[in-house]
């Protein structure tokens, strides 16, 4: 088919291709090391090649941006403040225990995965250093990889707007799984997903128009129809969702959600983007703000990553999505990547042989 013809060495080339070192997020970095375990021609990943792989980087450890400091953490173990030094930071046994650390800590996510996800595509050695992928792949297996990938988009190069749309998809079925029976929900954002019974359509006034008159709200008068082509800057919703009462009354319980895709999405603003929808229509009852992430934005423990970044939104990352996720393998094998999908799952990297 078309989209295997497309495909072509440059997914496996770009696996080659460190995750930025402006952040040291282990959750980012075990992604990174499940999708070297995903493709490797043997289906394992270890902890030494893992080590090959950041071994040339001098500044691995001093980003402006780490999360956590291994470079101050391994110093100040065994030296006070006054005794460090430059001369120190350079030692090239002390980089070495640096890198050691890190990759130890990395694994013990995938660890942590193991228990967390019950249909994880891998297994950890008993030794804790090396990572392998299941020889059979099953269907509840694959929900795993596609939010593996969604994660990586980066990776996937010509691919992207497949597993967007997918995930777009994906999140709305979520959605639906968590509202009451009487609710709608419906894709709000414009979208390249086929999507059956989808009410709002046209550009993003129209839209918002639309979705006052289903809410039985009104639209602010700074931000009336006529007016709001002139609001350049209105981030709207992904999802929007609300429960009927059965009248034309206002007042009703609704949710807002947000769907993103980008390793950045906590520097997009993205509680603002559901704060501007109050902006433009007069919504009598505050809705219940979520958030759908592809990511397993969790430390070793199954703790959140850095709570402090999530803010005023119910956050949905992997652990969550696969959880609310109703199996259902007609609506998956359905999903726009699917075949891309399937396909990815049978490739075997040659380039590192």
């Amino acid at each position: 088919m078309s989209r295997k013809n497309n495909f072509d060495t440059t997914f496996l080339n770009r696996l080659k291709k460190l995750p930025s070192l402006d952040s040291l997020d282990l959750h980012r970095w075990a992604d990174y090391i499940e999708l070297r375990c995903f493709f490797n021609p043997d289906e394992t990943f270890s902890r030494d090649e893992f080590l090959d792989c950041i071994k040339d980087y001098d500044d691995f450890f001093i980003t402006k941006n780490s999360t956590v400091d291994y470079t101050t953490h391994l110093v100040n173990d065994e030296y006070d403040d006054e005794e460090v030094n430059h001369s120190v930071l350079n030692d090239r046994a002390y980089r070495s225990d640096m890198r050691q650390r890190f990759a130890e800590d990395c694994f013990r996510i995938l660890e942590s995965r193991v228990h967390i996800f019950k249909n994880y595509p891998f297994t950890i050695s008993s030794n804790k250093r090396v990572l392998y992928r299941n020889k059979h792949l099953n269907i509840k297996n694959k929900y795993y990889a596609f939010l593996l990938f969604t994660s990586s988009l980066d990776y996937i190069g010509n691919h992207q707007d497949l597993f967007i749309s997918s995930f777009d998809i994906f999140c709305l079925l979520v959605l639906k799984t968590l509202l009451p029976t009487r609710a709608e929900a419906h894709l709000f954002k414009p979208s390249s997903a086929s999507i059956s019974n989808n009410i709002f359509e046209g550009k993003q006034e129209d839209r918002l128009e639309q979705l006052s008159k289903h809410l039985h709200e009104t639209l602010i008068n700074e931000g009336k129809k006529g007016n709001l082509k002139k609001k350049k800057n209105v981030n709207s919703v992904d999802l929007i969702a609300w429960v009927s009462n059965g009248d034309s009354q206002n007042h009703l319980l609704s949710y807002t959600g947000q769907i993103f895709y980008a390793l950045d999405w906590v520097d997009q603003n993205y509680l603002n983007r559901a704060k501007s929808l109050l902006s433009i229509i007069r919504i009598s009852v505050p809705p219940v703000n979520l958030t759908f992430i592809p990511f397993s934005f969790r430390n070793c423990e199954g703790h959140w990553q850095r709570e402090t970044d999530i803010g005023e939104c119910v956050l949905l990352d992997r652990q969550r999505l696969l959880y609310h996720f109703q199996h259902n393998k007609s609506f998956f094998t359905s999903l726009p990547c699917y075949d891309v999908l399937e396909y990815l799952s049978k490739v075997k990297d040659k380039v590192y042989n």
